[in-house]
Formats: structure tokens, C-alpha cells, sequence
């Protein structure tokens, strides 16, 4: 079943899964679909050994968030990000990356395991974010709801 999910709630459910550990941003250009934006997850297993249903999904959530980023204008700004200041031009970029980002979502096929991963990690978040962003937690813990 396909659940749509907005570039936050990705961030959101991977800082769930993973903690503290910042996600990746990979090199390669991300595909349109979820089938074609995942395919070398599926393959993984076999070459370096069975990975576990939650490292599959990190590396789900991981290309889904990539695939935002670079549909809402990364690659722009990419190598101008780690200077120590940004011009205005690449400040407006950055700027309209951002907001593209908040407005950005995307449909993800998560199997009844995998929402039950996520809700349970979502379970687990700390008190504080809960008093920070009830909202988009509720909505989160919702989607990701069985059943």
C-alpha cells in the first residue's frame, strides 16, 4: 500500500529508526518511482549476505529522501553548501531549495512489517519531540497505523 510522506516525515521516521546518525546524501541522481528509485536494495542481500528488515528500510527512506533532494534543486547548490559563506544568488537558492523541500512529498510502498517497524520507532522518540511537533507526529504515528 502506498503512503505519501513529505521530505520532514522522512527525516522524522529515519532519526526514529536510526537515532542520531545523519542521513547520507549519495551522488546519483534518484529516480521518479519507488520501485526504480530502490532497485539495488533488493539485491544487496545477495551480494554481501542477508540485511535486516530494518536496514532495507533505512536504505528506502535513505533514496527517498535523496530523491527530494535532488528534485527540489541539490544539486545546484551542492558544492557551495560547505563554503563558509554563500553569496546572495546562492543564498536565494538555498532558500528556494528549502521551500520546495517543505512542499515536496512522495508516495512510498511500505509492506505491513515495515509500518510496524516505523510505528514502533515512532513510539520511541523522546518525550521532548513530542511536545515540540505533536502535530506531525500524530499524523505520522496515523499513516503508519496497520490494519
Amino acid at each position: 500500500m502506498l503512503t505519501k510522506l513529505s521530505h520532514q516525515e522522512l527525516n522524522l521516521l529515519l532519526f526514529a529508526l536510526e537515532g542520531a546518525k545523519a542521513a547520507t546524501v549519495a551522488d546519483s541522481a534518484a529516480a521518479p518511482a519507488c520501485e526504480e528509485s530502490c532497485p539495488i536494495v533488493d539485491h544487496l542481500d545477495e551480494m554481501f549476505g542477508e540485511m535486516t528488515v530494518e536496514r532495507k528500510l533505512i536504505n528506502h527512506l535513505n533514496n527517498h529522501l535523496r530523491e527530494g533532494m535532488f528534485e527540489c534543486g541539490f544539486l545546484e547548490i551542492a558544492d557551495k553548501i560547505q563554503a563558509p559563506t554563500l553569496s546572495a544568488e546562492d543564498q536565494l537558492k538555498l532558500e528556494q531549495m528549502n521551500t520546495r523541500l517543505r512542499d515536496w512529498n512522495c508516495d512510498i510502498n511500505l509492506e505491513a512489517e515495515e509500518k510496524k517497524l516505523l510505528h514502533a520507532a515512532v513510539n520511541r522518540l523522546p518525550r521532548s519531540a513530542w511536545l515540540v511537533m505533536p502535530k506531525t507526529l500524530w499524523r505520522l504515528r496515523k499513516k503508519l497505523r496497520t490494519g
